[in-house]
């Protein structure tokens, strides 16, 4: 099961800086499927007054972060419409990294830098931010809040795992949310806060990545990865 946007209005969407830890470090990620071919379709943003954090379907091809007036941005990753990625987004005061991780093995396959400052954070979106751009069409299998900003190794594990009720992440230090995204109206953060997040004009889908929801087990260098949810 996963949550899909297919308008571009459809988001899920926290808006407090108190929910996300009254803090300028945080870092988001979730498993999407890529339906959008549009330049600047949002689909992860963590965003503070004055500016913001983003990854956007930009292509049919690309995925792209930046920063605000900078959507544009640097390709990170070349993906095809129908494929699923991991994709995360971390942020400091100042320091904005990017990755990608291959939708078959969770192998991280893409990164990319960028810049910005200002204050607290206080807004995570998956979809319209309802700032600068349109949600990307698609699928999100879930998705992780954490109010401090995970090492590379620690982002691996968690698209490594795959999500259950009782296992809401590999790493639990400050993880503000943890949410399945299984349907467009219920969903309940396993994170044990039990922070509400807002969802809105999205729909059930029954798509799912191999790695990180209920799909087929994958082999991956001899290892065998159960796709169980």
């Amino acid at each position: 099961m996963s949550l899909r946007f297919a308008g571009t209005s459809g988001y899920a969407r926290i808006n407090s800086a108190a929910t996300l830890g009254n803090t300028v470090n945080g870092s988001i990620l979730t498993w999407y499927r890529k339906e959008d071919s549009t330049a600047d379709r949002e689909i992860i943003s963590l965003t503070r007054p004055g500016g913001g954090a983003t990854i956007h379907a930009y292509s049919a091809t690309q995925i792209r972060g930046g920063y605000t007036s900078n959507l544009a941005g640097m390709s990170f990753y070349n993906v095809s419409n129908g494929t699923y990625i991991g994709l995360a987004l971390t942020y400091a005061d100042g320091t904005i990294s990017f990755y990608a991780y291959d939708g078959s093995d969770a192998v991280l396959v893409g990164t990319d830098n960028s810049s910005g400052s200002g204050a607290n954070l206080n807004i995570m979106t998956f979809g319209n931010t309802g700032a600068w751009g349109a949600a990307a069409v698609g699928c999100h299998r879930y998705g992780r809040y954490w109010s401090r900003v995970l090492s590379l190794s620690e982002l691996t594990a968690e698209f490594e795992m795959t999500p259950s009720v009782g296992t809401p992440a590999a790493s639990t230090t400050s993880l503000r949310g943890s949410w399945l995204f299984p349907d467009s109206t219920t969903n309940t953060d396993l994170s044990g806060l039990g922070n509400t997040i807002t969802i809105a004009n999205g729909s059930t889908s029954s798509d799912e990545p191999p790695i990180g929801g209920g799909g087929s087990p994958v082999n991956h260098n001899g290892v065998l990865l159960l796709g169980v949810g």
